[in-house]
């Protein structure tokens, strides 16, 4: 019952910590980077030195979430575990681990291909060479667009397998379970048809909703959880 607790609290607060974070982050870098309507002129104001080592820094923040949710994935398995023994929940923080790992990926690289090229761009004097760049930049764009796919189709299933784990749980419920079957169906039915582009419309920020419930459901996990609850003190029982 302790450890039960503890991931349970862990994993609470790491899921609605992360959410925040990358909203707190996707604000703060609208609010900040000049205007621009062309490829040329969002290099060029990535190319100034304080604007390039923000949107680094920035990125660098956003890609956390990486690590706060690999941890969330891993608590929530541990808590479905201990009311349930559940093959779609391992399945599910499998899928949710590999998903976080590819997003701070994601991140990491679309933030360090937009900062060095745009100091690239910043040091060119040639039209010619300003235009290559131009075009090179676009292509290397396909790059994290491609690991952004990759990342919504993980965490899609991650969701729905945790959703249907959830289904015969007294924490979750048939709700949560529900709730985040539906969602990720609908974004992964979404992201499949807009692919490699990014889809349209963006309905992403509703699965934060499911996120945070979640996490503040495991929150009060840790506050109630009977005893009998984690480890080897449960019986087995098997479920999908």
């Amino acid at each position: 019952m302790p450890e039960a607790r503890s991931w349970a609290r862990l994993g609470g607060w790491l899921g609605i910590v992360w959410p925040i974070l990358f909203i707190v982050v996707m604000v703060a870098a609208e609010m900040t980077f000049p205007p621009s309507h062309s490829t040329a002129e969002e290099l060029a104001a990535l190319g100034q030195p304080h604007v390039g080592h923000l949107g680094m820094l920035l990125h660098s923040l956003a890609a956390m979430i990486g690590l706060l949710g690999i941890g969330w994935a891993v608590a929530l398995n541990f808590v479905l575990q201990s009311e349930r023994r559940s093959r779609a929940a391992t399945l599910a923080a499998t899928f949710g681990v590999a998903g976080f790992a590819i997003v701070m990926a994601m991140l990491i690289v679309q933030g360090s291909v937009q900062t060095g090229i745009a100091q690239q761009y910043a040091t060119l004097t040639s039209d010619a060479d300003r235009v290559a760049t131009v075009a090179a930049f676009r292509s290397v764009r396909w790059v994290d667009l491609g690991l952004d796919f990759t990342w919504d189709i993980f965490i899609a299933w991650s969701m729905i397998l945790f959703g249907t784990a959830m289904l015969r749980t007294r924490t979750f419920g048939k709700f949560w379970g529900i709730f985040g079957i539906v969602i990720a169906a609908l974004l992964f039915e979404l992201d499949v048809r807009s692919a490699p582009h990014p889809a349209e419309p963006d309905i992403s920020p509703i699965s934060f909703i499911w996120f945070i419930g979640v996490s503040i459901k495991m929150l009060l996990f840790s506050r109630r959880a009977p005893k009998g609850m984690g480890g080897d003190e449960i019986p087995f029982r098997a479920s999908a």
